[in-house]
């Protein structure tokens, strides 16, 4: 788990619509990609966008802040200030940088919420959902609100999917018009129980059961324990899971509880509701890729990270039914941060190496191999991506 600094320092949210071409540039559009890039010392992040040429365009959205991740729509970019923030600001994809809106995550009836908002899954330019990780309820609301009493629309009710009424929703996506929601149900930061993947008819904001064998819950329980992402492929769900980090004393760097191995990648088929694990992680003695921190998919090809310690992450690919093989031995060990398939084909690695953050762009060469073909340059170290 990741040591969480909290901070009282204020975004500082640029508006205005500046020419890109300028030096005073505050805006840009969504054209290739968007990246998120923090400091090392994690006081700050910064939003840059990435042309059709590959140049980048800082400081559209410089802040004190770096617990932040994005979300994208088909219109829109979300730019996410989680724990200590809890707010969600919204752009046009045509003008990142200048803020259409931006409202709290946090219920106003609870003096002090730490809501930590994880994600928003837009459905329309009038409903979509946030993952709010630190409590049970998620909030429908109206990405076209105009004011506070507009945007929350209703709440919906998880707290009875894990004993302590907080289950930890932690990444959900949209396929059918149905919500699907990993929950990670930790107990302390701990993975001791299994997770669960639950489904929400947005026409109704109702459960739907997964749970075949179960009459006590709606919830499918994966193969793979503490999610951290989810990625739909037609019809298939690829569930990433990192299983029980180590657990160590602060102050001293003790070792009080090894790291369980009991993640790895589930595909579950959403229309027959079968699973199967398509990547372990191993066991206790034997564990080749480290915890499994991510994936993306492209045709038969699949992109995941392990992690082996904080600031070294190895890349791993997995074509079609192969075993799994190191992706590109010249980032082995980097701090890795992403590594994302974009629409056409290209994988995005974001490397946040302190003296030279980039991200490397890979496309296949007429072998059916992966070369670098750019690396875009950032002040900061790339964080997290969303593509066009």
């Amino acid at each position: 788990m990741n040591k969480l600094v909290v901070t009282s320092l204020t975004a500082a949210l640029l508006g205005g619509c500046l020419d890109i071409d300028s030096n005073d540039t505050r805006t840009a559009p969504l054209e290739n990609a968007a990246i998120l890039t923090v400091n090392s010392d994690n006081s700050s992040s910064d939003l840059v966008a990435v042309g059709n040429d590959y140049e980048s365009f800082e400081s559209l959205n410089p802040q004190a802040f770096s617990d932040v991740v994005l979300s994208a729509s088909d219109n829109s970019v979300y730019l996410i200030n989680r724990f200590g923030q809890n707010n969600i600001i919204k752009y046009n994809s045509e003008e990142m940088g200048y803020v259409d809106w931006q409202y709290s995550t946090n219920n106003p009836d609870i003096a002090n919420q730490e809501s930590n908002p994880y994600q928003i899954i837009e459905k329309s330019s009038e409903s979509a959902y946030i993952l709010r990780y630190n409590t049970g309820e998620i909030w429908q609301v109206n990405p076209s609100a105009e004011s506070d009493s507009e945007f929350k629309i209703a709440e919906i009710d998880l707290s009875s999917f894990d004993s302590d009424g907080i289950p930890e929703m932690v990444a959900a996506t949209l396929y059918n018009d149905i919500l699907y929601i990993a929950l990670q149900r930790l107990t302390f930061y701990k993975s001791d129980n299994d997770s669960f993947l639950i489904a929400i008819d947005t026409s109704n904001n109702s459960f739907i059961d997964l749970s075949e064998n179960d009459d006590n819950t709606t919830a499918m329980a994966l193969n793979v324990r503490n999610p951290k992402e989810l990625k739909l492929v037609d019809n298939e769900l690829y569930v990433v899971g990192v299983g029980r980090y180590a657990v160590t004393d602060w102050n001293t760097g003790e070792l009080l509880e090894a790291t369980e191995y009991t993640g790895g990648i589930e595909k579950i088929n959403l229309d027959s509701l079968t699973s199967e694990t398509i990547v372990d992680d191993g066991d206790q003695d034997t564990h080749p890729y480290g915890q499994i921190y991510s994936v993306s998919v492209s045709g038969t090809d699949l992109v995941f990270t392990g992690y082996n310690a904080w600031g070294n992450l190895n890349t791993y690919i997995k074509i079609g039914d192969t075993s799994p093989v190191i992706f590109d031995e010249d980032i082995n060990g980097e701090d890795i941060r992403f590594a994302k398939f974009d629409p056409s084909g290209q994988l995005w690695v974001g490397i946040a190496d302190a003296v030279n953050p980039r991200t490397l762009v890979y496309s296949k060469n007429e072998n059916n191999e992966y070369e670098v073909v750019q690396t875009v340059l950032t002040t900061l170290l790339p964080s997290d991506i969303i593509f066009k």
